[in-house]
């Protein structure tokens, strides 16, 4: 058995730390709730809720506004994914 396992096993975590403690409807109590529906905030939320780590979505907004200040335009080196990109943006558009 290796060392990571060894500290592993000696080290017990409190439950307050996990989310054992917490069931669905006391998160939902916690953080309230509101109803959405335009498309872009219906998506980012599902993104947010679903798929992607938070502060990964913040980096990204914020790598945007950044390189928008700078460059009035993105050439896309690769077409495809320039093209799936205009076509998810008309689509949330809609």
């Amino acid at each position: 058995m290796g060392l990571f396992k060894k500290v592993v096993k000696a080290v017990s975590i409190p439950k307050y730390l996990t989310h054992e403690w917490i069931d669905d409807s006391q998160i939902r109590s916690a953080s309230g709730s509101i109803s959405l529906t335009d498309p872009l905030e219906c998506f980012l939320y599902l993104l947010l809720r679903d798929h992607l780590v938070p502060n990964k979505v913040e980096a990204l907004v914020e790598e945007n506004r950044v390189f928008l200040e700078w460059e009035e335009k993105l050439d896309c080196t690769d077409g495809w994914s320039g093209r799936h990109a205009q076509d998810l943006a008309r689509r949330l558009r809609l």
